[in-house]
């Protein structure tokens, strides 16, 4: 028979714990072990991100707009007063970092989906602060954002994967941007892994546009990182770019959860499972449990999202197994955890409207051995120790921001969607992927709670580990919050001696902002509380000293989380974005030749040439660039390496070896450099200060050889190509002070560092012209505003013009205040 001891619950809805009466004095008394749990939650305090957008998904040549969200327990702390926003490509590269400033823990921002720069694709963006740099990245927020394309593609495509032997066979339709099928076309195609092709092939399209290719399967990992390129023939070259790991054969995997983390002999209680196919998302399963002797235990059916629990009474010695079909089809078999002789577990033993009840379990054969020890079990909740915490009552302040989309055109399911309700008390406390977070949060779902208590069984709280609190091993702190913008570094003898009691000036002309620093004794210096708009020129000198000459300035890297690769959430990438998005993208054409249409002009100056890699065959095999830096982004450059450091996205200097590696192959540990050309010409790192900063046109940077033409002969990991101007400056003969000020300065820096992201208003049509009325409006989110105020009634008042066409609108409104009460409603209103 189980031993059960119930704890007294705490009212309110708040999870309290009680320490178990004992007759022995504890090893270590409770007020300790109180005071060094509390430590870590007052050490250590919890902060939390999140983002509310404008609405699920986009185009190419829209706006995203969105609101940061910032969550922290309430400990005395100056909380983080910037938030970090990075945009991730469906290939985990890192294409830009925002920097967010908080106000009232919320700040707004806003990226344009530029069309010479973004492409379709499954964008992560993810969210943090620099003190959650501290911790797991498990715990940053993330959500894949799915952006197409209907103005620059050429190429419309739907694929469907099929297991086929040893080989994977994938049958691709093709269309032209007009839509028109793409029939009897020559193809070429390959099936790469990072950079080497494993297979490859050429073929044609039939009458209807489609094409079957089959590549080797044999390599599970090759195709959980891979791409399959393929190459249309036609007056312009049309490539299809398609992920791999969707062709991984469809597969099933069930775990289960006892709860209290123990299958106990003698105990009955609850055991979650989890079933989730090849990408992670749950499937509908039934089943049933079998002893050894194949005899029934009890049968299961999950509650929704693949996920349920059901009562099992383990027998010592025994080994029980799980039977499991999708759908009535074939059954597959897993293996329950071992059955423990002994052990104590905490579980819940009763919930209601207003109190939990928790109670300790253990085997009968583990109950005198512990019967009379004290056992300590603390609960905490956001980040707070509830037993002996105290908060500070502030003035309530409520931070809000609304969304209005027209749902016609912009259809989603809301159980998708990552509110703050889910980010914030589900997903942020929660390691792997949450499917359909917002279903937990839907009133109208019967069996929520059940589900609720099957997912926290299968993915429960594990941000931190009370054994290592009680003897007081805490996490290393590397970053503290941040209160501003601050740049610092080092200023040191060209001996390499640091230099105490140095002055510096730092100069923002565009902001017109001047300060001053001086140095302690070990040559540091620090300017902090700036404010700057992001890509600004920034001046750091040092020639009010005397030995201005002999001074050299080196400044601090700026540190940033690497690039989780495969990050769960991945899971929620669309495949065939052009079929999913077909209607969007559809209003998405018609939306930007309504905005961009503009009367016939004629151009009589002279076009200018713009140079590129593909001038130079040693580059020719590279595809478009991922990032390009005019010339002009360099002036002011005095010593090209001390520019590139900040200016080159994506890559990373290391000092040690005085190598530039791509930040995301650097982050996972990886030392094979970039291979930096000169008009097509391979030069080493030494070799670029010989370089004038003022002659370059342009810097390309290249992430990825699809096809290898680079890396097989140089050995290395991205490419950077600098490219001069064609005709040198004319002019005069130099003065002797002209040439001194084109030789590098070591005591003046010039960079660009990572500002505040611009501010920009949201537009909204007046309609006050005749002309302005008769445009047709293709408008997909009618109505943004980050920073919604509420009158003296509570209540808000919105002012906008619905879009053209009758339809369902939604209106989505977030916030929190400084308490840390969080708040979502989603309201619906037809337009006729």
């Amino acid at each position: 028979m189980k031993k059960i001891y119930p704890i007294y619950s705490l009212f309110l809805l708040l999870l309290f714990f009680q320490t178990v009466r004992a007759q022995e004095v504890p090893r270590i008394p409770i007020n300790t072990v109180v005071d060094r749990v509390q430590k870590y939650f007052g050490v250590y305090p919890l902060e939390k991100v999140h983002v509310h957008f404008d609405k699920p998904y986009y185009a190419v040549g829209d706006t995203l707009w969105f609101k940061t969200y910032l969550y922290h327990n309430p400990v005395a702390y100056d909380p983080s007063k910037i938030a970090y926003v990075d945009i991730i490509n469906g290939r985990d590269s890192l294409i830009q970092t925002l920097r967010i400033p908080l106000k009232n823990n919320a700040g707004a921002g806003y990226f344009v989906l530029d069309p010479q720069v973004m492409k379709q694709d499954n964008y992560r963006f993810r969210a943090y602060t620099k003190w959650m740099m501290n911790f797991d990245v498990g715990y940053f927020f993330n959500k894949i954002v799915t952006v197409g394309d209907a103005i620059n593609k050429k190429l419309a495509s739907e694929i469907v994967y099929s297991p086929e032997g040893n080989k994977t066979k994938a049958t691709i339709q093709f269309r032209d941007s007009k839509g028109a099928l793409l029939a009897k076309k020559k193809v070429t195609w390959e099936a790469i892994d990072g950079w080497d092709p494993f297979d490859k092939g050429k073929s044609e399209t039939d009458d209807m546009g489609r094409v079957t290719v089959s590549f080797s399967s044999k390599d599970k990992e090759m195709l959980k990182k891979g791409r399959l390129i393929v190459k249309v023939d036609g007056e312009s070259s049309m490539i299809g770019d398609f992920p791999l790991k969707n062709a991984l054969a469809e597969t099933l995997d069930v775990q289960f959860f006892p709860e209290g983390g123990d299958l106990l002999a003698g105990v009955a209680k609850n055991v979650a499972f989890k079933a989730v196919n090849t990408e992670g998302k749950g499937v509908k399963v039934k089943g049933k449990i079998i002893d050894s002797k194949k005899k029934v235990v009890v049968e299961f059916a999950d509650l929704g999202l693949g996920m349920g629990y059901f009562n099992l009474l383990p027998v010592a010695g025994e080994h029980y197994k799980a039977t499991v079909s999708v759908d009535g089809g074939a059954e597959s078999t897993f293996d329950l955890p071992q059955v423990q002789s002994e052990g104590i577990n905490v579980v819940v033993t009763k919930v209601d409207e207003e109190a939990i009840q928790v109670g300790l379990v253990a085997s009968d054969s583990y109950f005198p051995k512990i019967e009379n020890q004290p056992f300590y079990i603390f609960g905490q909740m956001n980040g707070q120790l509830i037993y002996g915490a105290q908060a500070t009552m502030k003035n309530a302040s409520l931070a809000l921001s609304v969304s209005v989309i027209d749902e016609t055109k912009v259809p989603y399911d809301d159980h998708q969607e990552n509110g703050i309700l889910s980010s914030l008390l589900l997903i942020s406390d929660l390691r792997g992927f949450i499917e359909k977070p917002g279903y937990y949060f839907d009133k109208e779902v019967a069996n929520r709670k059940q589900a609720m208590d099957a997912l926290l069984m299968t993915q429960g709280f594990r941000r931190f580990n009370y054994d290592e609190l009680v003897a007081e091993k805490y996490p290393q702190v590397n970053f503290m919050p941040e209160q501003g913008i601050a740049i610092s570094g080092t200023l040191r003898l060209n001996t390499g001696r640091p230099y105490p009691n140095g002055g510096l000036l730092l100069s923002i002309p565009a902001r017109a902002l001047r300060k001053d620093a001086y140095t302690d004794k070990d040559g540091r210096f620090v300017f902090q509380d700036l404010n700057f708009p992001d890509s600004v020129k920034v001046t750091v000198n040092a020639r009010s000293n005397d030995n201005y000459r002999n001074l050299v300035i080196n400044l601090d890297q700026s540190y940033y989380p690497e690039v989780d690769n495969n990050n769960p959430y991945k899971a929620n990438d669309i495949l065939n974005i052009d079929k999913q998005m077909v209607d969007y993208l559809a209003n998405s054409k018609n939306e930007f030749r309504t905005s961009n249409l503009i009367d016939e002009v004629t151009v009589t100056a002279s076009r200018k040439e713009v140079r590129t890699s593909k001038e130079f065959s040693a580059l020719s095999g590279l595809s478009m660039a991922d990032h390009r830096i005019e010339g002009d982004r360099l002036s002011g450059c005095n010593m090209l390496t001390m520019c590139l450091n900040t200016l080159l996205t994506g890559v990373t200097y290391d000092s040690q070896t005085l190598k530039y590696y791509l930040t995301r192959s650097y982050n996972q540990g990886s030392r094979v450099p970039v291979q930096f050309f000169l008009n097509g010409m391979p030069i080493d790192e030494n070799t670029l200060n010989s370089i004038v900063p003022m002659e370059i046109e342009a810097i390309e940077i290249f992430n990825r050889d699809d096809l290898g033409t680079v890396s097989r002969l140089y050995q290395n990991d991205g490419v950077v190509s600098i490219i001069t101007k064609k005709e040198k400056p004319k002019g005069p003969r130099m003065t002797l002070a002209q040439i001194e000020a084109l030789l590098p300065k070591s005591n003046v820096v010039d960079l660009y560092p990572l500002g505040y992201i611009k501010e920009r208003k949201f537009y909204m049509p007046k309609y006050d012209t005749d002309q302005s009325k008769s445009t047709n409006d293709y408008r997909t989110t009618v109505y943004w505003n980050p920073d919604i105020m509420i009158d003296e009634t509570g209540t808000i008042a919105l002012d906008y013009f619905n879009a053209d066409g009758n339809g369902k609108y939604k209106v989505v409104v977030e916030g929190i205040d400084n308490a840390g009460r969080i708040g979502r409603t989603v309201y619906y209103y037809n337009v006729k």
